[in-house]
């Protein structure tokens, strides 16, 4: 919730369009089940013979209403959210692009360029996912499975109990699942950030590779981000694809627990053909909704790291500006006993005791042989 609440600050003028696209979620996922009752008092009255043909109109404009109401509800919503969405992944951006705008370069120096363009592009992205469609999905797959449990339990509660019957075990599997989701996402963020920054090195190189007739080989870091990326994920699958498997199959054995007790109360006389079928359906119905809320967990802890890697940037401090800065003399720059070494080098600087001038104005060159050190 943290993270949400981070998140909504940059809503701005869109927040009451946000709550009011989370309360037409909920109404459809109220929708979605109606047209199930309607199916079920159309069984109830063919069973007790009192349907009559003329009613079969009246079924029909109920269910075209339910249908096109709960269309619109869906319409609307996703329109309201979607807006609000884009207008926050603008405003991140936009503040993420002028706060580093005011950060020291040794902050860039310290940090790949592949940390920057995940979080600008991919983690922005996962925000804008989760105002437009996870948090939607969020509110209706809880409305829907707990609308369908209250109208079963007062339907029967002895029958309602056994539909309730897969959802510790979904439960469980999701727990473990989760367990491995929470000791794989860092190193799938990392993994992410290496090989965005080995693309744009690639990319940024392609000039020197043709120019020099260089072989790709060169660029190895690229190559070995990407295989790495690859190792993660594929370890990241298995660890998490048995417990996945065993949560779909808990998740979908709803009916199997149903069907034997829902049949033994029929025959005995405790229930309704009616009120069977309508377990049946709806059993069949809210499985999908709760797995949506179940796998909600999984796709939030990774928009959890994409946030906090989102405040971190943000977070970092600005430059400290003088109150009164001032303005130079001249515009020459000149180098008095530079030091410089590379930070996994300190015990052997490149320049020790560097020192020359540039006047302003003057045309000036660095003259050397390849690796002599005219870039650094």
């Amino acid at each position: 919730m943290n993270s949400f609440f981070w998140i909504i600050r940059f809503a701005k003028g869109s927040q009451a369009a946000i709550y009011i696209s989370f309360i037409l979620s909920g109404l459809c996922g109220v929708f979605v089940v109606a047209p199930y009752f309607v199916m079920y008092r159309l069984a109830a009255e063919l069973s007790s013979g009192a349907f009559k043909t003329g009613e079969a109109g009246g079924y029909a404009a109920a269910l075209l209403a339910i249908i096109l109401v709960g269309a619109l509800l869906r319409w609307l919503g996703g329109f309201l959210v979607h807006k609000a969405g884009f207008e926050v992944i603008y405003a991140i951006r936009s503040r993420l692009a002028e706060h580093l705008g005011r950060v020291p370069m040794s902050f860039f120096f310290s940090r790949n360029s592949g940390v920057l363009h995940k979080a600008m592009m991919e983690d922005a992205e996962k925000v804008e996912s989760m105002f437009c469609h996870s948090l939607p999905d969020l509110v209706q797959s809880v409305v829907t499975p707990v609308f369908c449990l209250a109208v079963l339990f007062a339907v029967d509660w002895r029958l309602a109990l056994f539909a309730l019957a897969p959802f510790p075990l979904a439960v469980l599997f999701q727990g473990m699942m989760m367990r491995e989701c929470r000791n794989k996402i860092d190193g799938y963020h990392n993994a992410m950030e290496q090989m965005n920054a080995g693309a744009q090195e690639y990319v940024n190189g392609m000039l020197t590779l043709r120019s020099f007739n260089l072989a790709p080989q060169y660029f190895t870091n690229f190559n070995d981000a990407i295989d790495n990326f690859r190792r993660v994920v594929l370890d990241w699958s298995d660890s998490s694809s048995r417990y996945y498997a065993l949560f779909k199959t808990a998740l979908g054995s709803g009916l199997l627990f149903v069907l034997v007790p829902g049949m033994f109360l029929f025959y005995s006389g405790g229930i309704s053909m009616q009120n069977l079928v309508l377990f049946l359906m709806l059993v069949m119905g809210y499985a999908l909704p709760v797995e949506k809320l179940l796998e909600f967990s999984s796709k939030l802890q990774e928009i959890k790291e994409g946030v906090s890697r989102l405040k971190k940037l943000i977070e970092v401090p600005e430059l400290e500006r003088p109150l009164a800065p001032r303005v130079p003399e001249n515009f020459g720059i000149e180098f008095k006993e530079v030091v410089f070494s590379y930070a996994e080098k300190m015990d052997a600087p490149l320049f020790n005791g560097l020192s020359f001038r540039l006047e302003a104005g003057s045309l000036n060159a660095f003259v050397g042989p390849s690796g002599a050190g005219k870039s650094t």
